[in-house]
């Protein structure tokens, strides 16, 4: 019996959309809390851990963010329940707000705030 081999590619991914290709959420990762390289951490979770495509990863318009915020900029992707909860929320928490003025070429935008930690310790 020989064993199947999966693609190193997908080593320590959690499958919690369905079709990679055709649902895949653009992210943007901004930087509210004034930590450096905390942009970069949480990108390559969302990246490496999760299939997921982070557009791009930069300073947010401040660094006063107390609480991760995350703006729902596109309501079309039927994935968005799924990166709310590697988020560690969900659609009718505080820190969820719809925006679909802010920015076409994404769908998410996730604001990092000084309570960052949690995110990360979650996916230790």
């Amino acid at each position: 019996m020989n064993p199947i081999n999966t693609p190193k590619s997908n080593e320590g991914k959690i499958k919690l959309f369905e079709d990679y290709s055709s649902q895949t959420l653009r992210i943007a990762v901004l930087n509210g809390c004034g930590v450096s390289g905390i942009g970069n951490s949480y990108g390559n979770i969302l990246t490496n851990r999760y299939g997921l495509q982070v557009t791009r990863i930069e300073n947010a318009n401040n660094f006063n963010y107390e609480m991760t915020t995350i703006i729902i900029l596109s309501k079309d992707n039927p994935n968005i329940d799924n990166l709310l909860t590697i988020m560690g929320t969900n659609i009718n928490a505080g820190n969820v707000e719809f925006d679909a003025t802010v920015n076409p070429d994404e769908d998410i935008q996730i604001i990092i705030g000084k309570h960052y930690q949690d995110f990360l310790n979650l996916n230790r």
